[in-house]
This record gives structure tokens, sequence and C-alpha cells, in this order.
């Protein structure tokens, strides 16, 4: 569990909101789908240094500054600590990243973060959070010692962006470490807290986590809906916003699921709008991040804005089907 002296933080209060991915849209999609999120009442967008080889957080940025000169904003997150293929050797030959400071395509030192800090900002504008990503997948690769002063040394970074104003707050992003089965020590949301309240003290910036939830992804459901822990409780104790993402898992979802399974969840949905909308209807979730890649798939998953969420005994009698 989180420390007992992490200071509570304030969670928004109602349904979770949809939120825009931006993992796998070409680039000629990303724009007119940003445009048609923003038209139709969204707010919430996530990007990541390396998605699109650097595309992806160069078009949401572009977009955004537009937007903010017609004042409207948005509430932008980006990841950092992987090294987009197409600035490595720039990186290398300015000194930001030595060859051996990659491992399996993450980097994690204070300079590398200092310089996909400056460049977030610097592209977006005004950013919400900055997540780590993934340092689940790094934490294979290097010992626990590594890890750890590793993991600190970015806390350090992310924590003197928030006092120079340069972003409101950061969080991790991680595809397998919040894993009930995984959850080693080290990466427990426990752990973060106390890592963040080790450098900034109780009022230090750590304030949301972003992790998988779908009909596949179960387990910080069943943590939190039969255990009555896990992340999700965590999360709640310690007042973390969580953002789910992958509630497609990819697009397979939809090709496992029939019509019948589907009005089960709710009656007449699509098989994509069923998926998303058991996500949506997880307790404890503040945003859901969907991935269309069409504008018309935007348009008929945002129709789930207006669908009634399903009850805690819904979920539960769902999560008994699939499992």
């Amino acid at each position: 569990m989180p420390s007992e002296s992490q200071e509570k933080r304030p969670r928004k209060s109602g349904p979770a909101k949809l939120g825009l991915g931006t993992y796998r849209q070409d680039p000629a999609t990303l724009a007119c789908l940003l445009d048609r999120y923003v038209g139709i009442g969204g707010r919430d967008v996530d990007t990541a240094s390396n998605y699109g080889n650097g595309f992806s957080q160069h078009a949401v940025g572009k977009f955004h500054q537009q937007l903010s000169g017609n004042k409207l904003s948005l509430k932008v997150s980006t990841k950092i600590g992987f090294v987009p293929s197409c600035d490595r050797q720039d990186l290398i030959q300015k000194d930001v990243i030595s060859q051996q400071d990659i491992t399996h395509q993450q980097c994690f030192s204070k300079s590398f973060l200092r310089y996909q800090i400056n460049k977030a900002v610097t592209q977006l504008g005004s950013i919400d959070t900055i997540f780590l990503h993934n340092p689940d997948q790094y934490s294979q690769h290097v010992d626990f010692e590594k890890f750890e002063a590793s993991m600190l040394a970015c806390i350090e970074e992310l924590e003197a962006a928030c006092s120079m104003g340069l972003i409101k707050r950061y969080g991790i992003a991680t595809w397998a470490g919040f894993r009930s089965k995984v959850n080693q020590d080290a990466l427990s949301l426990g752990s973060w807290v106390a890592r963040a309240t080790r450098i900034a003290g109780t009022a230090n910036h750590l304030s949301a986590i972003q992790l998988p939830v779908s009909l596949i992804e179960l387990d910080a459901i069943e943590d939190l809906m039969v255990r009555k822990s896990g992340v999700l409780a965590e999360a709640e104790a310690a007042g973390i916003e969580v953002i789910s993402s992958a509630p497609l898992h990819g697009g397979c979802i939809p090709k496992q699921i029939d019509q019948t399974f589907c009005d089960f969840i709710s009656p007449g949905l699509s098989a994509a709008q069923a998926s998303v909308l058991f996500a949506f209807s997880v307790p404890g979730i503040d945003v859901v991040l969907i991935g269309p890649r069409t504008v018309e798939q935007l348009t008929d998953i945002w129709q789930l804005q207006q669908q009634p969420r399903l009850s805690v005994d819904k979920v539960a009698e769902i999560i008994s089907l699939v499992r």
C-alpha cells in the first residue's frame, strides 16, 4: 500500500472520460482525429516521445499550440524513456547519451530525461503530465541497484521540472508493472510513492498512473473487486489519477467476441463499443484512452459518453464469463 505519509490529493468525481491515445495513427489521419475529438468535446490527449518515431508528439504539439490560439486547451500527457531511432545517432554525437546508456531502446539517464522533458515542452507547450514510459521493461535488463538509482534520478528531474513550472505533475505508465502476478516490490505503486516521497516529501508531484485495463487485462480489476487490494485500491487511497489504456487490446478483442456476448454487455453495441464500455465501467478509472484509426471509429466510440455505465455486479458477471 502507499506510504501513510503520502499527501492525499483530491480526485475528480463522476464517471470516467474518454481520452484520445495516439500510438498507432498514421500522420494523415492523426490531425483529423484530433480535430474531430476536440470538436465533439474531448480534452484528454495522450502521446509519447517515441510514438510514430517522434511524429505523434510533434503532431499533437502543433495541433495543441494552434488550439491555444483559439483559447481552447487540452489536457496533454506524454511519456519519456524510450530513445526514438531517428534521434539516436544525433543524441550520441551531442553527448546527450552514450551507447552504454541505452538498454533495449530505453534510457533513463538524467541528461536524456532532461533533454526529453525540454523537447516535450517545446513541442507540446502546456503539459499536464509526463509519464516514465514502461520502467518495468527496463527493470528486466538491469540489476536492482541500477534500477533504483536510475528511478530516483528520474524523479529528481521530474520534480525539478514541476518546480520550474515546465509540467504540472508526473506519473508512471506501464504495460505489465502493476499486474498482481508480476508485481515485484520495486514496481508496485507503493514503491513509486516511496521514491517520490524520499525525493520531494509528501507534497511530491507523483499524481497519475497509466496501465492497460480490458476484457483481457483483468488483474487490476479482480484485485480491486474481489480482494479489495491492488493498484486501483492503492491509487484511490493515495488520490492518484488512473488512466487506463488498450481497452481493445490492440484491436484483438473485437475479433474474439460475438454479437451475443456484446448484447450481454449491453444490447445493440458493436464489439468495439462493448469492449470500451466494459473498461469505461471499471470502478476507480478516471480516463479510458482509445486509439481509433479513423474518424468514423472515434465517432462510434464517443457515443458511449452518453451510455449508462455498467453496474459493479455486471462488471463482475462479465469477468466470471471471460475467465
